[in-house]
């Protein structure tokens, strides 16, 4: 199943090592996808009734020249989203902005408050309140040129939960902030005169999902685990949703289509898909 989704020039240096999040990402939702199960696994888990999604298709390392332009990401080191998911619900268009977390222990924060490079008078601006927020930003200045800090309202719930009075993309936010600002651009919620989404890739709501394991050490970090006990209550107090890609996947388990999937998946992670 390695790959079948994902192009050579996007794959990671990791890519086929069982333990990357890319990998997973493809083998899951690749995997439903290919097995023609996804729609009905998002169906259960999401509480919708049979019959009420279609896929429209998944992209990987989802990164068009737009969304770019809207957070800034124009460097070598510019950002891909995981995977997006395209669903048809009735008339409207929803798509899934989806982080995948395996192994990993955060969803990253900026440097900010740390960097060698980043002056000391502008680091006070990273933990503290002001004007001088978007003015002195690390992340908005030098070689980054990140647009984060426009679309903070994107993120608001984000800022409420972890931000303490400073900025919430020093916190572990980073990633999720990313997310959901792709997720506020694809439904139409940013400001009117930013790039706009390619032509099809506009949804009628647009949610941001994390599709990992229930133990991914992400999920508990000092940050996260202070938001309220486990994931899901976790990310929806940041305005996401979590998917456990285990129970994603048993939700659909028997069905006769998904027997070599849940097979595959079983073998090649045992401590995620066990029987």
């Amino acid at each position: 199943m390695l790959g079948m989704q994902l192009p050579t020039r996007l794959r990671h240096a990791g890519f086929g090592n069982l333990k990357s999040s890319q990998t997973f990402a493809v083998n899951v939702l690749g995997g439903l996808d290919h097995a023609g199960l996804l729609a009905l696994a998002l169906e259960r888990r999401l509480g919708r009734p049979r019959g009420s999604f279609e896929v429209e298709r998944v992209r990987f390392e989802y990164a068009p020249e737009a969304m770019r332009d809207v957070l800034g990401e124009k460097g070598r080191h510019s950002t891909q989203i995981d995977a997006v998911v395209w669903l048809r619900e009735g008339a409207r268009r929803i798509a899934l902005v989806t982080e995948v977390k395996l192994t990993e222990s955060a969803f990253g924060g900026c440097r900010g408050p740390t960097a060698k490079d980043n002056p000391p008078t502008r680091r006070e601006v990273c933990t503290g309140h002001g004007d001088r927020r978007l003015s002195d930003c690390y992340l908005h200045h030098g070689q980054y040129q990140r647009r984060y800090l426009h679309h903070a309202s994107a993120y608001a719930r984000l800022g409420a939960a972890l931000g303490n009075g400073g900025c919430p993309l020093r916190a572990d936010g980073y990633q999720i902030a990313r997310n959901l600002i792709v997720a506020a651009w694809l439904a139409g919620g940013l400001a009117p005169d930013e790039a706009p989404p390619p032509a099809g890739d506009a949804v009628d709501e647009a949610v941001f999902m994390v599709l990992s394991a229930a133990e991914t050490p992400a999920l508990h970090g000092q940050v996260l685990a202070s938001l309220g006990p486990g994931p899901s209550v976790r990310l929806s107090a940041l305005g996401a949703r979590w998917l456990d890609a285990a129970k994603l996947v048993a939700s659909v388990a028997a069905e006769p289509r998904a027997r070599a999937l849940t097979d595959w998946l079983a073998l090649r992670y045992p401590p995620v898909f066990a029987p």
